[in-house]
């Protein structure tokens, strides 16, 4: 199928001369302007030999089979991940929405194909095919601009005010979202940097946030350590198989287009790592209801042993704390079982010291209905609020991949 947005490419052979190419400056004014950027776009990849991603072959938007998902959400995590947040013209209408999608999709399209969008020249810094994975998100008031006639759903707004939160203003809620990660963080920095570039003119950008992990050891299970040592992110649903419904929608009424997508949701937690370093071993475990070497409950030792939050000491004391992080963060019913995909983070302060953290990133089908009760649990009662603070928080909707001859987000800017 033929890409809809690109016209037929000029021909070149080795032995004719090469038609006109479009300038950079020029390809750059085309992209600001509209959907004619993408058409040089199409014929530079073709001409330089690159593999080019059209909309008839965004295979790599599609992690399962059935309904087309994005990337980035059940893939293997990266070791590093980028985050940025952008926000439409205050005065936008759903056209700019559509211009920055239409050039995310392109762009995004070329880099997980192993290719480069232009005007991107350091065509050696590109990732190989399949070696990065990248997933586009929409703040809540994308949908109330001027000419949307699709409605975001119910859950679609940001999480409640929590005690335990002290939001800073660069870590706001925006209007898109981009997550990039790879194991390479010199591919995650150029990728970045090129999608921001071809916003440039569409989406400001308000923040940055960059992830790191350690990669898990084989004796954890594949689950990888934040800062405090812990393991994170033991508990996920079975996202391949009876539990797929935890973390991707349904087509609905009225609203087909809601098939494939899923909610995401960033929270930026500063962890004060130097004080829980000076704790023993015990109160660290008691904080968190799991033993630090293995990962198993208090009650257990490996980590795939049940919680026993009945279980009783010599005194007659729970072993596992009622206020420890594992009873609190347990979902209460079947349908709050949340996709955990966190990332620690590192920045140096002006004085010298760092501020350390936690980009926890969450997937799942109903924002309301999953996880903000569980967040709620963790701000009425978790011992690791001592050493923890929600500094920033912004909840998205992933629209579902593109089908061929669409763009991301189509069924819902023109549904």
């Amino acid at each position: 199928m033929e890409n809809f947005f690109a016209g037929p490419c000029p021909v070149t052979s080795d032995d004719a001369t090469p038609a006109v190419r479009p300038t950079r400056r020029g390809v750059v004014a085309g992209a600001l302007s509209g959907l004619g950027a993408l058409a040089l776009t199409g014929c530079e990849a073709q001409s330089r030999g690159s593999s080019s991603a059209t909309s008839a072959q965004r295979a790599t938007w599609t992690v399962a089979s059935g309904p087309p998902r994005q990337s980035g959400v059940t893939t293997k995590p990266g070791t590093h991940a980028h985050w940025v947040g952008l926000d439409l013209p205050d005065d936008a209408t759903k056209d700019e929405l559509r211009r920055a999608l239409v050039v995310l999709d392109d762009a995004a399209a070329r880099f997980v194909k192993g290719a480069s969008p232009l005007p991107d020249v350091a065509h050696e810094l590109a990732p190989r095919a399949g070696d990065v994975a990248i997933a586009v998100g929409l703040g809540p008031r994308v949908f109330d601009l001027d000419g949307m006639r699709a409605e975001a759903p119910a859950w679609l707004k940001p999480i409640p005010s929590m005690t335990i939160d002290d939001f800073e203003k660069p870590w706001k809620q925006t209007d898109l979202v981009v997550q990039v990660d790879t194991d390479n963080p010199v591919t995650v920095s150029h990728v970045v940097g090129q999608l921001v570039s071809a916003l440039k003119g569409t989406a400001t950008p308000r923040w940055q946030q960059r992830g790191f992990a350690a990669g898990a050891r084989p004796s954890d299970g594949g689950v990888t350590r934040n800062l405090f040592g812990q393991l994170d992110g033991m508990e996920q649903p079975n996202v391949a198989g009876a539990e797929a419904g935890r973390v991707w929608n349904a087509a609905q009424p009225g609203a087909s287009w809601m098939e494939g997508t899923t909610g995401m949701v960033i929270r930026r937690i500063r962890m004060d790592v130097d004080v829980w370093q000076s704790l023993d071993r015990t109160a660290q475990e008691n904080a968190i209801g799991r033993r630090l070497t293995n990962g198993a409950p208090l009650t257990g030792t490996k980590a795939t042993d049940p919680i026993d939050l009945e279980k009783t000491d010599e005194l007659g004391l729970t072993v596992i704390n009622p206020a420890a992080h594992v009873p609190r963060a347990m979902p209460k019913k079947t349908g709050e079982r949340i996709l955990r995909r966190p990332y620690s983070y590192e920045v140096a302060r002006d004085d010298g010291t760092s501020d350390r953290g936690l980009v926890f990133v969450a997937f799942c089908a109903d924002v309301v209905r999953q996880f903000v009760p569980i967040q709620q649990r963790l701000a009425e009662a978790d011992l690791l609020n001592t050493w923890t603070t929600p500094i920033g928080s912004g909840v998205y909707l992933l629209p579902a991949a593109p089908r061929p001859g669409r763009y991301l987000g189509q069924d819902i800017v023109e549904a």
